[in-house]
């Protein structure tokens, strides 16, 4: 940022200004990694922006975890943010003039939280990849039953009915996560105020008495470390841990403590939730984006594409059994870094899993799983649909006029 921006967020931070779209846009101006055209291209979208979230709208978001001062921050001057921005702006482009859109505004503008536009979001995208193929798409669509569905996608004489689902990670997990996080920072003050190398298990959470306990004890052998100059071994039902005199403080190295988590049992009970807020519809399939630690830290997310496509299908499948008129289920794990891992179509009986790049460092991996054979028809043009999306952006560039996303960074 340059020093008026500086300035800016300052008065910002200390309540004396609104924040403003100029103010959030102006890094955009002085990246280093965006072309001209790509500076010009970013500023349509804000524009954009703009006009549909209102003026004020950027102002509101402050202390809510939107992605416009999260992952979509233009002060992060990197490809992500900028690909991201981009493909918001697009599919609002795009989709805009479709039947019942307004509802989809009302909800981003509405919603300023993280998790409260991603589900308005996965609407974007499957919209997205539908109209890609020539589908007649509408929001919110009614239903027999009184309620809405998410979209309908008309491929013919059977139109199929997406109900989105966003599952986020439960107290449990943010609990651990948080303890992790704590006692991390703990110990690696404990580690440079001694000079120690220290690694270990941690067993469970703490409270805080014990955590202040675990740490009194901890300094107590440090000092004894810092006299002797050895190492010692603190074991207790609450962490295993090695200290080592060194005479370079690290990060420490830890595993643990187990997340007292069933992830499986949530996503089961997140089909049967909107299995049954579909009920009176026909050929419903069930779009999760899995952001739990079901792709991260389990057993499960170990396994190959193809042993995890296996492993899971039939539970999918065992979930709607129950739910005729729920054809099948897609689910993801949102995106992450790329892993190394090269891009990959399974299919185990008629189901797929995929592994696809993009040109911003991520990856997904999506799966796609049929009710039965009777499906077979819309798991080809999904399969296609996510085969296709690191091009998506790619195309919707083109058809709008603007330049590809080769011609937006240096």
């Amino acid at each position: 940022m340059n020093s008026l921006d500086v300035e800016g967020w300052q008065c910002v931070l200390r309540g004396e200004e609104n924040l403003t779209w100029d103010l959030w846009a102006a890094p955009i101006d002085s990246s280093s990694i965006l072309t001209t055209r790509g500076v010009d291209l970013l500023k349509s979208g804000i524009q954009e922006f703009r006009k549909f979230f209102g003026e004020d709208f950027i102002d509101k978001c402050k202390g809510k975890e939107h992605p416009f001062l999260t992952y979509l921050m233009p002060g992060n001057d990197i490809r992500m943010v900028y690909l991201g921005l981009i493909d918001l702006f697009v599919h609002l482009q795009f989709l805009r003039t479709q039947r019942r859109f307004g509802q989809i505004r009302k909800t981003l503008r509405t919603n300023k939280s993280l998790f409260g536009c991603g589900h308005a979001l996965l609407q974007l995208e499957v919209a997205g990849f539908a109209l890609r193929q020539g589908h007649d798409i509408e929001f919110e669509p009614d239903l027999e039953s009184g309620s809405k569905a998410d979209l309908k996608v008309h491929t013919g004489d059977h139109p199929t009915v997406f109900e989105m689902v966003q599952m986020g990670t439960d107290h449990a997990f943010r609990a651990t996560a948080t303890f992790r996080d704590r006692l991390n920072r703990e110990l690696m003050g404990l580690s440079m105020a001694h000079s120690l190398s220290i690694r270990g298990d941690i067993l469970r959470i703490a409270d805080e008495s014990e955590l202040t306990h675990l740490m009194g004890d901890l300094d107590t052998k440090a000092r004894e470390l810092n006299a002797v100059g050895k190492s010692f071994v603190i074991h207790s039902d609450l962490a295993r841990l090695t200290l080592i005199k060194s005479e370079r403080a690290g990060l420490p190295e830890l595993s643990g403590p187990p997340t007292q988590s069933d992830d499986w049992a949530r996503l089961e009970a997140r089909i049967s939730e909107k299995a049954r807020q579909t009920s009176g519809a026909e050929n419903v399939w069930i779009r999760i984006d899995g952001l739990s630690g079901l792709w991260y830290f389990t057993g499960w997310a170990r396994h190959s594409l193809r042993e995890k496509l296996r492993l899971i299908a039939p539970l999918c499948q065992a979930a709607i059994r129950r739910y005729d008129h729920v054809s099948g289920i897609v689910i993801s794990n949102g995106r992450a870094w790329q892993t190394g891992q090269p891009e990959e179509t399974v299919c185990v009986d008629g189901n797929f899993a995929l592994r696809r790049h993009f040109i911003d460092g991520w990856e997904r991996e999506t799966i796609i799983i049929r009710r039965d054979k009777r499906s077979r028809k819309e798991v080809d043009f999904i399969m296609a649909w996510y085969a296709q999306e690191p091009s998506w952006l790619d195309w919707g560039l083109s058809q709008l006029g603007y330049p590809a996303v080769t011609e937006i960074f240096t």
